[in-house]
């Protein structure tokens, strides 16, 4: 078997694939600026609050979550939605199109980024006594400074004034609200 170099028989990319990390604080940006697209091959959403869940408990002890992969090219304007989630984008020519990671994206928008702490299906909350992600409970009204929403985390300015009007005389309660948002935001998730 003879190995053939010319290019008329073998294709090469035209660029090398690009090894980066995102923060999840930047990569929920660029989705929100309408940069993120998803080809109409991807399989539906089939993660559930739960996934989601698991997910966001994986950012927090910094364990790995996999590897997103990214085609970037071209989109004509459109409109993407995740849950109660929905994000214009403009024509642009540098789109990063989901090839693998739909799952986590959408579970990432749809917790961090919901317009409302309960309006998603997809809705957590921290509990800061226990140290662990739940779903939404029935006596959060009873303390509210007990149950951190997760749809405050992913700025740190709106961290620190839900913190100070919900957690006054929690200074345990207070860090570790901080401590789960800077987790969160700042953890890296590779991507190619």
């Amino acid at each position: 078997m003879s190995h053939q170099t010319d290019n008329a028989t073998s294709e090469s990319l035209e660029r090398r694939p690009e090894a980066r990390a995102f923060k999840v604080e930047d990569l929920l940006a660029e989705l929100q600026r309408g940069r993120m697209r998803i080809p109409s091959f991807q399989r539906g959403i089939k993660w559930q609050r739960r996934n989601a869940l698991m997910l966001l408990d994986s950012l927090w002890r910094g364990y790995p979550i996999g590897t997103l992969l990214f085609w970037e090219t071209s989109a004509e304007a459109g409109d993407v939605t995740f849950g109660t989630v929905h994000v214009s984008g403009a024509a642009r020519s540098d789109a990063l199109w989901v090839v693998d990671g739909q799952q986590r994206l959408m579970s990432l928008a749809r917790v961090l980024l919901a317009p409302a702490p309960d309006k998603d299906d997809f809705a957590l909350y921290f509990d800061l006594d226990e140290a662990k992600f739940v779903t939404p409970p029935k006596d959060r009204d009873t303390d509210p400074s007990r149950y951190l929403p997760m749809t405050e985390v992913l700025e740190s300015d709106r961290l620190m004034k839900w913190a100070f009007q919900h957690a006054t005389d929690q200074s345990v309660r207070r860090g570790r609200a901080f401590a789960v948002g800077k987790r969160i935001r700042e953890y890296d998730i590779p991507a190619y």
